[in-house]
Order: C-alpha cells, then structure tokens, then sequence
C-alpha cells in the first residue's frame, strides 16, 4: 500500500466517523444549544458534491468518504431539525461566536473535522488537486475556530460560575 492510498483510507476513516460524535450527542441531550440548524444540511449537500466530484474525477476514496458522510449528515439533518440542529461550518462559526452557551456542541466533531481536513489536504497537496487542497485549508480552518470557541466559552462560563459562587460566599460571612 503506497503513501496516497493510506492518505486517502485514513481521510476516508475520518469524514465518515466526523459527524457522528455530534449526532450522538444530540440524540442524548434532544437539546441543541449553541448548535447551528444550517450545518447538517449544507454538510449534506456539500457531501452530496463531493461524492460526484470523486466520481467524476476517478477518486474512490472521495466518493466513498463524501457518500457516507452524507448520509451521516442526511440523518443528523432529519433527526437534529426537530430540536434545531446543525449547519456548514461559516454559520456553525458565527453561532459558536455569538452564543453564550455551547454545552451541546461536540468538540469531538470540530477535532476530527480539523483531522480529517488536514489529512484530505494532505492527500489534495500529494494528489496535485486544488479543489480538494483548497476546500480542506477551508475545513481546517473553520472547524479549528469552532473548536477553539468551545473551550473558550467553557473557561469564560467557569470563570462567571466562580464569581458568582464567591459574592455568594461573601454574603454569609
């Protein structure tokens, strides 16, 4: 097995694993705060794209990893929008940015996102193909800024959390 073809099993192993942690997470808690409605759809249709682009361009691994994906997202889409779930990465960025509370996003999504982004634009540098380098820098990206939002806004909520329990403290002394 050349370098190639284990670039492309490993992003393939990631894309399809990439946005289960988040479904899971959203069927346990039925509850989607900090979660934005447009990410499963778009991811979808996103997916849906690069299953015929693999296709097109002789890529199985591309189609393979897309086509489940997809289905993935498909799922999360039909199961997350009754409790207001999920969008592309941009508008998952923007909600994690503005919302006070984002206990419901999995930071196991946005970390296998950055993954699974570096490792398909690895595989995009080594293959030469621009469209699948360029779309990855961009995954890479935002999915690392929605991860880095999360802890932030943890910290932030425990940092409050601690002040609050402190005035409580001083006024029963």
């Amino acid at each position: 097995m050349d370098g190639l073809t284990l670039f492309g099993i490993s992003s393939t192993a990631l894309g399809v694993a990439r946005a289960t942690p988040q479904l899971v997470r959203l069927l346990r808690s039925r509850h989607a705060r900090g979660v934005s409605v447009d990410s499963a759809a778009t991811s979808m249709i996103v997916s849906c794209g690069w299953t015929a682009y693999g296709l097109l361009t002789h890529q199985p691994v591309i189609s393979f990893a897309s086509g489940a994906a997809g289905i993935i997202f498909a799922v999360i889409t039909l199961s997350a929008l009754p409790v207001s779930v999920l969008a592309a990465n941009l508008p998952q960025v923007w909600v994690a940015y503005r919302e006070k509370n984002l206990t419901d996003v999995s930071l196991g999504t946005w970390l296998l996102a950055m993954s699974e982004g570096l490792l398909w634009g690895g595989y995009g540098l080594v293959r030469q193909d621009i469209a699948v380098l360029v779309n990855n820098i961009f995954q890479l990206t935002t999915s690392a800024m929605i991860a880095a939002l999360k802890p932030a806004h943890m910290a932030r909520h425990a940092t409050k959390h601690r002040a609050v329990l402190q005035v409580a403290g001083d006024k029963h002394r």
